[in-house]
């Protein structure tokens, strides 16, 4: 027994109905249009023209929205990030005067000098130091 050689597939497969080719070209031939009432087309017209206004009226309430809820979220994050670095800031200050008070007095007994001259030279040092790599920071970004 022979099977039967499938039916080509249309040119739009991809569509929900499998009419063939030219169907809609023969009905339209054979069916005239159904009439419209009087002020059809302006009447669909401003429908569109409305459904425009609203769908931007829409869309500007909700841009208004988001940008106040991120400009929120910006301000939040600024004072996080102010609060975080005073912390930072004074953690570290504790924590250098911490250092200087016992390491100042043994460095100075080591190296012989007095502790008032050891912490400016120490103190100069740092400054040198964080401003070397500030401007090493800025050249770097600058590239």
């Amino acid at each position: 027994m022979t099977q039967a050689p499938e039916p080509p597939v249309p040119a739009d497969a991809n569509d929900s109905h499998h009419e063939p080719p030219g169907f809609d070209r023969l009905l339209g031939a054979a069916l005239a249009p159904p009439p419209l009432p009087p002020g059809f087309h302006a009447a669909l017209e401003r429908r569109i023209a409305q459904e425009r206004a609203q769908d931007l009226a829409a869309r500007q309430r909700a841009l208004a929205a988001e940008h106040a809820q991120e400009m929120a979220r910006l301000r939040s994050g600024t004072l996080s990030l102010q609060r975080d670095t005073l912390l930072t800031i004074v953690a570290g200050s504790f924590t250098v005067g911490a250092a200087a008070s016992v390491g100042l007095p043994l460095l100075a007994r080591r190296l012989g000098t007095d502790a008032s001259t050891l912490a400016t030279v120490i103190a100069a040092a740092g400054a040198l130091c964080l401003a070397s790599l500030a401007v090493w920071g800025r050249t770097r970004f600058l590239r």
